[in-house]
Order: C-alpha cells, then sequence, then structure tokens
C-alpha cells in the first residue's frame, strides 16, 4: 500500500490546512470522506471551465502508433528513476527505445521524455474509453508522487529540476502535460481519489518548494521551469501559495523574453528548433496576457512581431524546419526513404507545430500580419530572403510557393551545446524536396556515431584533417546582399580547427589542443533565384594537412555524371551538383561509413540511417585552397542540358560560361576581392564578382559587386564614379541599366 494511503485523520486535516486555501481548507475539513472527493473535484472542475479556450480543448484521439505505444505502457509500466516500478516485463528505457545497450542499460540521467507518456494514455483513453488507460495513468503519478515527494522538497537522485518540473504539467502545452494531463481530463479525474489527489497536491507543493531556489539561470530550462510554476498557480487558485508562485512566474517570464530572445527575433541558444520551441511558450502567454492583464504578463509586440518572422524565415518552402543545431525526428521515416515523393507543391505549406501553434496564438491579439499567413495560407509575406544580424543565419528564398527554391546559410557563432560545430554551413531545398541538408541530433547521449552528427565533419562545410571547428570564434560577415534576383553572402570563419569534445556544452576544454590548426575558411554563396546557387570556397592552413569539403544529402541514389559531378536520383525534383574549381581535389560520394563515421541522418527513434555525402579533398601544400561548385535544381528525372565552360582571366580569379535551357550566364567571381579588368568574352568589367544573364542573345538581368565599369561589346552598360558597391540590375534592349537594389554597408 503505497504511503499516501497510511495517513491518519488528523495528518489528513493538518495537509489540507497547509496545502489550501481557507476559503477551500475549510469546507473540506468539515466534510466526511466523500464529500471531501465531491468538493475538491468539483474546484478543479470549475478552475478548468474559467481558463482560456485554449486550455480547455480537449486533447486530441491517440494516432494508431500511440495507441500501440499506450497498451504497452499498460501492460509494462514505465520504470522510474529508480527502476523500481512494479509490474514491468521488459526492460523499456523509454527514451532509447528497447534494449539498444545504452550505457551498458543503465537509464539516463536525462529523462524529461518520459513524462510524455500522460498525453499519450489521455489521447489513448479518449479514443477508445478503455478504463486500462485511465488506471495506468493513475498508477504511475501515484507511484511517483508517493515515492519520491511525500515528505521533501529534496530532488531525487537521477532526476533534475526541469524533469520534475515538467512532470507537474503545463497548461498550454501538448508535449509537457504531466500530472496536470490527467487531472485536467474529467473522465481522468474520476480516477483518482481524495487521499490520491490530497496527495498530488502534496507533491506540486513540494516540487514547486524545491524548484523556487533551484530555478535554472538562464536558457529554455528557465523558461520550461517558469512555466510550470506559472501553471501550478493559475489552474490550482485553492493552493495556499498559488499566488507567490503565479506572481514570481509572471514577472520572471516577462525578464526572460526581454533578455532571452534578441533584436532580431532569435533566441540566445540559436538553435533554431529550441528557440521556436521557447518561443512558442512565450506565443501562448501572449495570447493569455492579451485575454487576461491581471496576470501581470506583457511582451513588447515589436519583438514578439520579430520572433514570429525569424521562425517563419527558417521554414523552408513546404513547411520544414531549417535544421540549424540539435533538430529531433524532423524527417519522418517517409521522407527518409530513398524513393520519397517530393512534398506537395500544390498545397499551402504544412507548417510544423510549433509555428503553426504560435502563429494561432498570436492571431487570437490580431497584431501579427504573418500568423495569417501561416494559419491560412494568405495573405504573403512582403519579403523574403532574410538575414538575421545577431543569430548571422542566412535564410534564402525566391518565393513563398511550396516548390519555391531555398537556402539557409549559418553565418552565425556556436553559441551552447544545442549548436554544432557547422559554421558556414549550408542547406539547400527546392521544388518540394529537401537536397543537402544539416543532420540535426538523433538524441543527447555520447555514442561516437550519434555524437558526431554535431562535427564539422557532419556538416556542409569544410574543415581540415576531420577536425572541428573552435567555439570562441564566430563567422564575420564580409559582403552581403538581398536583392529582388539575387542573394549574394561571403563569411569568414578564421578560428581554426582543433581535436575537441565532439558532444556537449564546449569543446575546446584544457589539453584538448594537441591536434589544433590555424585556418581561415572563405564562403561565397551566390543565389541566381528561380535559377541555381554558386558556391566558393577558400581555405587557407598549413602545408602538411588535408582539406576537405562536404555535402551531406538526402538519401537518394546519387549518380556521376559524364562531365563531372554528381545528380541525385529522385523519380522528381533533383539537383546536380557541378564542379566549377575542383582542380587538385579528389572527390567521390561516400554513404554509412563507420571509420571516420560520415553519411548518417538520424530517423525518428534515435536510430540512423546512411545518406550519401559528397566527400571532396585536396592537400594544403598550396594556400588558398579553392572549391567551386554550382548547384542546380531541376523538377526532372532527367537533367536538363547545362554547358560550364571556363573561361581565361590572367590570374584574377574564376570566370565561366554558363550555358542551361534558355539562358546564357557570365560568372566572375574574384581570388583576391581587387578591382581588375577582366574579359570573359564580350563582357568586360572590373568588379570582382560579377553574374550576367543573356536571353535571345541580349542582357536581361544582372548582379555586379565592388567594380566601376561594366561593357558588352562596345555598349557601355554603367560607368560608375567611384568604387560601386553591390547591386542588382536589368536592361533593355539596348541594355540600358535599372538599379533595382543596392547594398551600402556603411548606410
Amino acid at each position: 500500500m503505497t504511503r499516501h494511503l497510511l495517513l491518519t485523520e488528523t495528518d489528513q486535516a493538518a495537509l489540507i490546512s497547509r496545502l489550501f486555501t481557507p476559503a477551500l481548507a475549510g469546507p473540506l475539513l468539515a466534510a466526511d470522506a466523500a464529500g471531501r472527493e465531491r468538493l475538491l473535484k468539483q474546484s478543479i472542475r470549475a478552475r478548468q471551465a474559467e481558463l482560456p479556450p485554449m486550455a480547455r480543448a480537449p486533447q486530441e484521439p491517440a494516432t494508431d502508433g500511440e495507441l500501440r505505444l499506450a497498451r504497452e505502457l499498460c501492460e509494462f509500466r514505465m520504470p522510474l528513476m529508480d527502476g523500481t516500478s512494479i509490474p514491468m516485463g521488459l526492460p523499456y528505457d523509454w527514451y532509447y527505445g528497447v534494449a539498444d545497450g545504452h550505457l551498458g542499460g543503465e537509464a539516463p540521467l536525462f529523462i524529461v521524455p518520459r513524462i510524455a507518456f500522460s498525453g499519450t494514455l489521455a489521447r489513448a483513453y479518449r479514443r477508445t474509453g478503455e478504463p486500462p488507460f485511465a488506471g495506468a495513468l493513475q498508477a504511475y503519478v501515484m507511484d511517483y508522487v508517493s515515492r519520491y515527494w511525500t515528505d521533501s522538497s529534496a530532488l531525487p537522485e537521477q532526476d533534475n529540476w526541469l524533469c520534475t518540473a515538467c512532470r507537474c504539467g503545463t497548461w498550454h502545452c501538448d508535449r509537457f502535460e504531466g500530472i496536470y494531463g490527467a487531472l485536467r481530463n474529467p473522465d481522468l479525474l474520476d480516477a483518482f481519489s481524495f487521499p490520491d489527489l490530497l496527495a498530488v497536491f502534496r507533491a506540486i507543493d513540494n516540487m514547486m518548494t524545491g524548484l523556487i531556489p533551484n530555478l535554472a539561470l538562464g536558457s529554455n530550462w528557465r523558461v520550461h521551469e517558469l512555466t510550470n510554476l506559472f501553471t501550478q498557480g493559475y489552474v490550482y487558485p485553492f493552493l495556499r501559495q498559488a499566488g507567490e508562485w503565479m506572481t514570481l512566474a509572471a514577472t520572471s517570464l516577462n525578464e526572460e523574453f526581454e533578455v532571452q530572445f534578441r533584436a532580431d527575433g532569435s533566441h540566445e541558444e540559436s538553435c533554431i528548433e529550441y528557440g521556436t520551441g521557447t518561443w512558442l511558450v512565450f506565443a501562448w502567454y501572449a495570447a493569455l496576457a492579451a485575454e487576461a492583464p491581471a496576470t501581470g504578463l506583457r511582451f513588447d509586440s515589436g519583438k514578439m512581431q520579430h520572433c514570429l518572422e525569424y521562425y517563419l524565415s527558417a521554414r523552408k518552402p513546404f513547411g520544414l524546419l531549417a535544421t540549424i543545431g540539435d533538430a529531433y525526428e524532423r524527417r519522418s521515416a517517409v521522407m527518409l526513404d530513398p524513393a520519397a515523393p517530393p512534398h506537395p507543391v500544390d498545397r499551402a505549406p504544412a507548417w510544423d507545430h510549433d509555428l503553426r501553434k504560435g502563429a494561432e496564438c498570436l492571431a487570437a491579439t490580431g497584431l501579427f500580419p504573418e500568423a495569417e499567413f501561416i494559419i491560412h495560407g494568405a495573405p504573403e509575406p512582403g519579403w523574403g530572403t532574410r538575414h538575421h544580424a545577431v543569430s548571422g543565419y542566412m535564410f534564402m528564398r525566391d518565393g513563398w510557393r511550396a516548390d519555391s527554391l531555398y537556402a539557409d546559410v549559418n553565418l552565425g557563432a556556436y553559441a551552447n551545446c544545442h549548436c554544432h560545430y557547422g559554421l558556414l554551413g549550408i542547406e539547400v531545398a527546392g521544388y518540394g524536396r529537401e537536397f543537402i541538408v544539416d543532420p540535426g541530433c538523433s538524441a543527447l547521449d555520447p555514442r561516437p556515431i550519434n555524437a558526431n552528427l554535431a562535427r564539422t565533419r557532419a556538416h556542409s562545410t569544410m574543415c581540415v584533417d576531420g577536425l572541428d571547428q573552435q567555439v570562441a570564434v564566430p563567422v564575420r560577415l564580409s559582403r552581403l546582399f538581398v536583392g529582388e534576383r539575387y542573394d549574394l553572402a561571403v563569411g569568414v570563419y578564421k578560428g581554426g580547427y582543433t581535436q575537441g569534445n565532439p558532444y556537449g556544452p564546449g569543446c575546446c576544454s584544457a589539453g584538448q589542443f594537441d591536434n589544433c590548426f590555424s585556418g581561415n575558411h572563405y564562403r561565397h554563396v551566390l543565389f541566381v533565384k528561380g535559377g541555381y546557387w554558386v558556391v566558393f570556397d577558400a581555405l587557407a592552413t598549413r602545408p602538411g594537412h588535408l582539406a576537405e569539403t562536404r555535402f551531406q544529402f538526402m538519401p537518394n541514389a546519387m549518380t556521376a555524371l559524364p562531365g563531372g559531378g554528381y545528380c541525385t536520383g529522385w523519380p522528381e525534383s533533383n539537383l546536380a551538383l557541378l564542379p566549377l574549381q575542383w582542380d587538385g581535389w579528389d572527390h567521390a560520394i561516400v554513404a554509412g561509413q563507420e571509420d571516420p563515421i560520415e553519411g548518417w541522418l538520424p530517423k525518428p527513434g534515435g536510430e540512423l540511417i546512411p545518406a550519401p555525402v559528397y566527400k571532396a579533398t585536396c592537400p594544403t601544400d598550396r594556400a588558398p585552397l579553392w572549391h567551386g561548385t554550382l548547384l542546380f535544381p531541376y523538377r526532372e528525372a532527367t537533367m536538363p542540358a547545362v554547358r560550364i565552360t571556363p573561361l581565361p582571366t590572367d590570374g584574377a580569379g574564376f570566370g565561366y560560361r554558363i550555358e542551361t535551357p534558355g539562358a546564357t550566364d557570365y560568372l566572375f567571381v574574384s581570388n583576391s576581392w581587387l578591382a581588375r579588368d577582366v574579359v570573359l568574352d564580350e563582357v568586360r568589367t572590373n568588379a570582382p564578382l560579377l553574374h550576367l544573364r543573356f536571353e535571345s542573345g541580349r542582357p536581361v538581368q544582372g548582379c555586379a559587386c565592388e567594380g566601376t565599369y561594366l561593357a558588352i561589346g562596345k555598349t557601355q552598360v554603367f560607368r560608375a564614379p567611384g568604387t560601386m558597391l553591390a547591386r542588382e540590375f536589368r536592361c533593355d534592349a539596348r541594355a540600358r541599366l535599372t538599379v533595382h537594389a543596392e547594398w551600402n554597408p556603411r548606410r
């Protein structure tokens, strides 16, 4: 018999007086056992009826997969931290799966997901009405509160305060429903007796008492801990300490929104998934603040607008989150199938849960126009590509259709353990499909094959000898241009490469510098909207080592092209990776390799699947090393005719004529960013970067950076007094110039 059932009448009366406000404690003390249960449940249900509609919405019924898991939960009973929950049949580790040998069978210390069972069982009960689901939920809750929170507010061994707070549950979040997920449901509430509920509220009181002096000092942990503290005060106002909990939580949440979210809308941790989840909490509370200002919650609407725009811009055209940093199970097993079709392009993007829920919350305030686009698909935002100056991340797009072209570039800095050593990494998507991807993360455990996903070599960037970038050195932005038809970014990483810890917060503690090499990586990314991307890399480091550049692809059958390069092998929506400057580089496609570990992507459930990676290596005996690639997307199974002709530039850089169906483009990239005269067929310029498009033999558009003139044959397109900064232009039939955008860093 559990300890909460052994209370004497005197002890029970003392506990009632300690836990509840006089307005409820008095009637409870005066009532008999049946009356006490009726009064307490009436108080819980009455408060539920007063909550905002979003908190009173019934749980969705379980999916087939959730129903199977719920039946296993009933049959085997989830173990507690010390493994003592009985009966328990299989050696289940509910974070990592069954018998995968994780840490020799030991339970992990980080066990937040173990509270997800409450929502699973509640939704299973809603779908079937089967009593075992309610019974299993009641049994686990009572196991937990009676084993660990009977007499003390001390943290149990193997637990942490985030997990503990989350087990209490939040009124607003279907991910961390915890105990609240049971008590919010009238039918599930009936599974608890008055002694059960008394033990539950004693546990909540003990947990909140212990949590307050141990609140995390920052990051998403503090926010989620505060939301649980707010929830207990908000949904159980009949608890004696509820008002103090709410006041502390509301004041602290106001402060954390100001502190944690930065001017461009990004979160201080810089990991997009964790940032979105943390922002969602504040979107919920912004809606509550508008409806119930007496809560004391207040958030700057301008900053909230920046957050909404930031997390919208971080979504790929078909709705998937840009995978910069830890991102769990963002790609389903279907998406990872090498024969998977592209995302549907004839319908609105399927925005993921956090963005959609955040938009729904903010739409209720009537203050955020992008929320209407996310929910209803219109009106489209009046902006496209965004560079976010604080996070450094750049999200390039040529439209808001589900089949638009998109790329994200990591021009930021390593922030903490939820970031990866993937500076200057890139993702590319288009025509409803992901092509080049950031791997994300499968689970927070130190298995080498999983920990590798955080390392530089797992990202679409450059490194030396397979080593990692250092955490202390951010990318510096050298050039930036966002236009109607072109985007350009040039980022510089000068931190070198080291043999650090490939997992966890920080990577360069004392004694880890034995294999540290200086190195500067310059990455140029030019986006010709509606067409393709050009990626030029320069790497300078010591002789005697091996430079590496990589592009990680989604699982598919990659094919070597007769004229050089590779292409993806889906029946529709593909990408060709074509060489612009691979001289001196050995290159190949590898997948599922274990020594060294490379070419893996995480599947749902923490498993890993082989996925092809373009891997190129070159000795560092000359500097700088240049590697240039054209990334050419196309809708069909067969690649259209693309012809790339290198053009002489007298050592000034790299010049090409690129012939594609319907257009001929001229491209020049300087190897020094000095203004030098260059001739490309009939094109003459001294711009260190130039893209010029011809259709039917005449120029129609272009982009130039930092030159003073451009001429085509005998026609002077433009001549600028002094240095011309980045600009794009269109040309009429006589090659007259119309400037549509320009960038001046001194403005």
